[in-house]
């Protein structure tokens, strides 16, 4: 186990917003200053943190040049460390741990909103979008918002990448623009309007509650992958075309399509969603794709090798390429944030991007049908 923990002092709050701070720490070893750092704050686990504080900061992932975009972790309020937050709710998340903490969760009948089902609840035929990427989410939901500015859409986040809901800015911006009616967060993540045990459970709660027309289920930012087959914490698409199948709704799958993407387990149609529809998943899947990249060779290929066809729904969406810009212009214009997908914008990653808004019309075909 590797684990690098410094101490260091805060001297500047630099932004804060719901769930979370982002601030400046001064780091010294043996009173000599070695480095300014960024790092992130959840006041729920460490209270809110002022100018001076001398704080505790995990530097790992940093340190290995992993994830969390450059920011430390702040573990302990050295200059605070007594805190107490009273809840209601008997489901512990991040169990075991030092930091672990109840919620209510939906499954708690005394949850004014609980989502307490009998195995007749279904979703009946309501399309759900499921997307192996974090930055899908916002592309997808502009998108549909083009297509149907009245259209209701709810977000189920996953645990398999960050568990805070809070360290999304693109869930920010959607919930501001009033996009997504409201977030279920599932697992160990937390921070949504409801929490859950299970997708399962998260998913007819949503239904319940909200009454929306699509729902978005997928991890938060950062997905951990090895380069194996089974390695990646996206296999949990695969489980989830089981899991909205069994619960009698419509499981649309997101492929993962790059040309850009040089790495050979990555270019066409990644193997993550190679392996989830071809090993992982038990049931079909809608699966749209732009005619476009059906005709290319290595996609054309892919699907042919991994007998994609046989096993799911393949969408042909027909759309001229100006269409599908024509869709990306309005997320360049509405949206407000930047998007990116492992580091690459649209220029970079062009077939990215409009294969997730070929996902998003496929999607809305399905809620029309």
């Amino acid at each position: 186990m590797k684990l690098d923990i410094e101490r260091g002092t805060v001297i500047q709050l630099v932004d804060q917003w719901e769930g979370i701070e982002e601030i400046m720490v001064e780091i010294k070893r043996d009173n000599q200053i070695i480095s300014f750092e960024r790092a992130y704050n959840y006041p729920l686990f460490t209270g809110h943190c002022n100018c001076g504080d001398q704080v505790l900061v995990n530097t790992t992932a940093v340190n290995l040049s992993l994830g969390t975009g450059g920011y430390h972790m702040v573990m302990c309020n050295l200059s605070n460390p007594n805190l107490r937050k009273d809840g209601n709710g008997h489901i512990m998340k991040l169990r075991y741990t030092p930091y672990q903490f109840a919620v209510n969760c939906i499954e708690e009948r005394e949850n004014e909103k609980s989502g307490q089902s009998d195995q007749n609840e279904q979703l009946e035929g309501m399309p759900i979008l499921l997307i192996e990427i974090h930055s899908a989410l916002p592309i997808l939901v502009s998108t549909l918002k083009k297509l149907n500015p009245s259209i209701h859409i709810v977000y189920i986040m996953t645990d398999g990448g960050a568990l805070p809901v809070y360290l999304s800015r693109h869930v920010k911006a959607l919930r501001e623009l009033g996009w997504i009616k409201g977030v279920v967060t599932v697992g160990h993540a937390f921070g949504g309007e409801m929490e859950a045990v299970t997708v399962y459970s998260a998913l007819l709660a949503a239904k319940k509650y909200w009454n929306p027309d699509m729902i978005i289920v997928g991890m938060g930012p950062g997905i951990v992958g090895t380069g194996t087959i089974y390695g990646h914490t996206g296999v949990e698409q695969g489980e989830n075309i089981n899991r909205v199948s069994v619960l009698n709704g419509k499981p649309v799958f997101v492929p993962r399509i790059s040309i850009s993407d040089h790495r050979n387990r990555h270019h066409g149609i990644s193997h993550h969603t190679l392996t989830n529809l071809s090993l992982i998943s038990l049931r079909p899947a809608y699966l749209p794709i732009w005619e476009h990249h059906l005709n290319h060779p290595i996609i054309s290929r892919q699907i042919k090798d991994y007998d994609l066809e046989n096993k799911h729904h393949i969408i042909n969406i027909s759309a001229e390429e100006d269409e599908l810009l024509g869709d990306l212009e309005f997320i360049l214009s509405k949206y407000p944030l930047p998007i990116t997908t492992m580091n690459r914008d649209y220029k970079k990653d062009l077939d990215y991007f409009l294969s997730v808004i070929t996902s998003a019309r496929g999607a809305y075909y399905l809620y029309n049908r």
